[in-house]
């Protein structure tokens, strides 16, 4: 019967849950609250950006002064 199928399913979309949650604590990032501040001016028009998260890949972003400070978090988790 389909129950079974149901069940079987169900129990594949709870690991995959439960996968996923376990994913995202193993990536908590360490300068999630202050990347702005750890990025630098490099002088040429950009922003060069070094924090533990990162390590020794280098980041640099395009933005103005003004776009950096209303920058959303959601920025940093996604360069990296």
């Amino acid at each position: 019967m389909n129950d079974g199928l149901i069940d079987e399913g169900s129990e594949t979309m709870t690991r995959q849950i439960t996968d996923a949650k376990a994913l995202n604590v193993a990536k908590e990032l360490k300068n999630k609250d202050n990347w702005k501040h750890l990025a630098r001016w490099h002088g040429e028009g950009y922003f060069e950006l070094h924090t533990e998260d990162i390590g020794d890949t280098p980041v640099r972003l395009f933005l103005t002064q003004k776009l950096l400070n209303e920058a959303e978090d959601i920025l940093y988790r996604h360069s990296l």
